[in-house]
């Protein structure tokens, strides 16, 4: 008998053990399918993941629903879009060119815009050194030109489209440095003999770094700079009145959000055409 009672009590062990262990694996299950998952293209040059970071944790702090936020790089704008429909991503960010092809390829259409830096629009400048014989844009024919990265929407897109509807796609010489400071340096360095760069970056890095040493001959029209895109997921519906509440948390880059209204037809004329 008392080993009967022995095994009996080692049966019941053994089956609070199998529950604690099934229980665990469903929490931990659970747990992970509240991770809130960011997407973001890789070679969207437009803003950096930790532009984002702060928001993000201020989303999953307060929702109350999400654990921790983690930022998933996806390589295309098809990707982006595929991951919003199947639930792999609760929300996105994505600048106006990929966002102009998820537009007109997939179908895919954004739910708010963000204001990156306090601003909800963007423009580019065109930029030469100060001494430069260049006054107009027009004189940028057979000319060598900086820009940030073939990805950019504001390093290369929006004024590679003011450009071809000024002196045509195919009358400069395109240049490619990977960042607004190594724009500047082949600038400065006469690697180039004009820059482009994101009005932003000009006014609060350009201009203290080099002070009076270049001077603006263009810039573009503006257009929104940051789309935002939500799931179709239960848990990433709860996000978009999440968003509209947004209270600015310390060192956020991101700074509020906005219905989206703007003119897609403008947008696609803005930009450069492949």
């Amino acid at each position: 008998m008392y080993f009967q009672r022995i095994s009996a009590s080692g049966h019941r062990k053994i089956i609070t053990a199998a529950v604690l262990c099934i229980a665990a694996i469903f929490f931990s299950v659970s747990a992970e399918a509240e991770i809130l998952k960011i997407g973001v293209i890789k070679n969207d040059h437009f803003f950096r993941d930790s532009d984002i970071q702060p928001f993000a944790q201020y989303i999953a702090d307060k929702s109350g629903h999400f654990e921790r936020p983690v930022i998933e790089q996806l390589d295309t704008p098809k990707d982006v879009a595929e991951a919003l429909e199947n639930g792999k991503i609760h929300m996105a960010f994505v600048s106006a060119y990929p966002a102009m092809l998820m537009h007109s390829a997939e179908g895919t259409k954004p739910d708010m815009l963000a204001s990156l830096n306090k601003s909800l629009y963007i423009k580019s400048y065109i930029f030469v050194p100060k001494e430069s014989r260049i006054k107009h844009i027009t004189e940028l024919k057979n000319k060598k030109i900086a820009f940030t990265s073939p990805y950019s929407t504001a390093g290369f897109y929006l004024p590679a489209g003011m450009l071809g509807k000024t002196i045509g796609k195919k009358s400069y010489e395109e240049s490619f440095y990977g960042s607004s400071e190594e724009v500047y340096t082949a600038v400065y360095l006469k690697k180039a003999d004009a820059g482009v760069t994101l009005c932003y970056n000009f006014q609060k890095r350009l201009q203290p770094l080099y002070k009076d040493t270049f001077r603006i001959i263009a810039e573009t029209e503006s257009i929104p700079g940051l789309f935002v895109y939500f799931g179709k997921s239960e848990s990433a519906k709860r996000l978009p009145a999440a968003a509209l509440k947004f209270s600015l948390p310390s060192g956020s880059q991101i700074t509020s959000f906005s219905p989206v209204e703007f003119d897609w037809q403008a947008l696609f004329r803005s930009i450069k055409k492949d």
